[in-house]
């Protein structure tokens, strides 16, 4: 008679260590919430496992996304120099072929004025051979301004052969750069495959965990 009576009898909560199991039916609500605040939480292995898996996944999480900021901030700072360098390029090359025009314009002058002065001078002094002394020093003149300009030519030339120089290994070093920022874009989305990947280890694990929860809930 007695196991009967305490089957039908309904249990009340938390009467373990008190003295009276009546006055524990009769809590509030608040005091039941106080007690549930105050009961600490034990983390068994399995939970401690799973603990430290969702730490491992969040330290690789944070290691993929530095190195992809890394990858990215190194790719703008490439493309950011090559078209700096590139800028400087195109405007010493403007400069040259300014120059280059300016002188090759000069020349063409000086030969136009050589040829006017001289003609003037031998169709103004042609039957007086008294100023030949003064038209052969004008003469040497403007062939020492036509040798100063063509040497001037020649520099510019030169000046000229070495941009080309080099312009050739500045598309050099661009090609290398593309195929420093292509690979680096794979690695990328390299990077951004392994963080899906850990997104959904993440998600699973936390599944797990839930599930894991759940479990004990129900064991308890």
């Amino acid at each position: 008679m007695s196991k009967s009576s305490n089957k039908n009898t309904p249990k009340t909560p938390n009467t373990k260590g008190n003295g009276n199991g009546s006055s524990n039916a009769f809590k509030t609500p608040d005091s039941k919430f106080s007690e549930v605040t105050n009961t600490t939480i034990e983390f068994g292995p399995k939970h401690k496992v799973n603990l430290f898996l969702l730490c491992a996944l969040m330290l690789g999480i944070g290691i993929i996304g530095g190195y992809v900021v890394f990858v990215f901030l190194h790719g703008s700072r490439c493309s950011t120099l090559m078209d700096a360098k590139q800028l400087t390029y195109s405007q010493s090359q403007q400069q040259i072929q300014e120059r280059y025009l300016k002188s090759v314009e000069q020349y063409q002058k000086c030969l136009v004025d050589l040829n006017e002065s001289s003609s003037r001078q031998i169709t103004s002094d042609e039957g007086k051979h008294k100023n030949n002394g003064v038209l052969l020093e004008k003469h040497q003149d403007l062939m020492d301004r036509h040798q100063a300009t063509v040497h001037q030519l020649m520099m510019v030339q030169s000046e000229h052969s070495e941009n080309l120089v080099q312009q050739q290994t500045l598309s050099l070093n661009l090609e290398r750069c593309e195929d420093r920022t292509r690979k680096l874009q794979n690695e990328k989305r390299k990077c951004q495959a392994s963080k899906e990947l850990m997104k959904q280890l993440v998600s699973e694990c936390k599944s797990k965990e839930g599930a894991a929860a759940a479990a004990t809930a129900t064991d308890l």
